[in-house]
Parts: C-alpha cells; sequence; structure tokens
C-alpha cells in the first residue's frame, strides 16, 4: 500500500523491504546455526590441541 501512495519511491521501498526480509532471515538462520557449530568447533579444537 506504501508504494501506490508514494510511486516516486516506490523502487527504494521494495529494495528495503527486500533487504530487511533476508537480513532478518540471515540473522535468524545464523542464530539457528551458531550452538551446533561452536560446539563442532570446540571438539574438533579439544581432538586437535588435547594431543599435544
Amino acid at each position: 500500500m506504501a508504494r501506490k501512495k508514494s510511486a516516486k519511491y516506490g523502487d527504494d521501498l521494495t529494495m528495503g523491504t527486500w533487504c530487511g526480509i533476508t537480513l532478518g532471515t540471515s540473522a535468524g538462520v545464523a542464530g539457528f546455526a551458531a550452538v551446533p557449530l561452536a560446539e563442532a568447533a570446540n571438539t574438533i579444537g579439544d581432538h586437535v590441541y588435547g594431543a599435544f
């Protein structure tokens, strides 16, 4: 609806919306994957440096 009111800035609103959606999604995915990745890095570190 904002796009119809402001045709002059329609492309900017569309790109801003797309940017917000993709950044929000990538932050959610990164947050979801952070714990398993951190645990995997800790396990690898334990095995590599624990051998010395």
